[in-house]
């Protein structure tokens, strides 16, 4: 029989028992993707296929796969974000420069000002969801805060794609460009409209 207090990381979740066997559960089926007490892991040993690990591995492989994916996405927003603050930056120095683009270059501040309080609101909330991950011991538990934080990351990422076209640095590098390359080529054309007017 499986005793709690072989399993040292389950506390709130002690009454937690199989219903199948009525004993706490202690190891996880990778195969079959359930939570088994010690009676359990008896038949999925002698099935065809079936991998079992224990409930305290389990909960560790969980949270480090997850939480492995969002430093990095939590790392492509930092640049993203850096990205759209620096744009609202050089669009304030536009205005002064080109006087009779300053109410386009208003209203782009005020969009990006709006994503960019976006972005931040969704990586409050991802930031959030790691943090509860990454204090839950309960295998119980660990499914709906892995669900809640898998949906968090796909918001954060679709936030990144729709506003940089990308959820990675090469991408928000590759955007950064283009926009600078176009923004030049802008500022030539007026250079040489001016020019023209001055001359004629």
């Amino acid at each position: 029989a499986f005793k709690t207090k072989n399993i040292p990381f389950i506390k709130e979740t002690e009454s937690k028992v199989c219903k199948l066997h009525q004993k706490t559960i202690g190891h996880r089926c990778l195969k079959c993707q359930m939570w088994i007490c010690g009676d359990c892991l008896d038949n999925h040993s002698n099935l065809i296929g079936c991998s079992t690990i224990s409930a305290p591995d389990a909960v560790s492989s969980m949270k480090e796969e997850h939480t492995k994916s969002v430093d990095r996405l939590l790392a492509c927003f930092e640049l993203g974000a850096k990205y759209v603050s620096s744009k609202i930056n050089e669009n304030s120095t536009k205005r002064k420069e080109l006087l009779d683009k300053v109410k386009k270059l208003g209203e782009d501040d005020e969009k990006l000002q709006n994503l960019l309080e976006q972005g931040n609101i969704h990586k409050e909330k991802l930031e959030e969801s790691n943090s509860h991950l990454k204090e839950t011991n309960s295998p119980f538990e660990i499914m709906d805060k892995i669900e809640m934080l898998t949906q968090r990351k796909q918001a954060l990422r679709s936030w990144s794609v729709k506003t940089l076209g990308s959820d990675s640095p090469i991408g928000f590098l590759k955007t950064l460009k283009e926009e600078k390359d176009a923004y030049i080529e802008m500022i030539d054309k007026d250079i040489k409209k001016t020019c023209q007017i001055i001359t004629t």
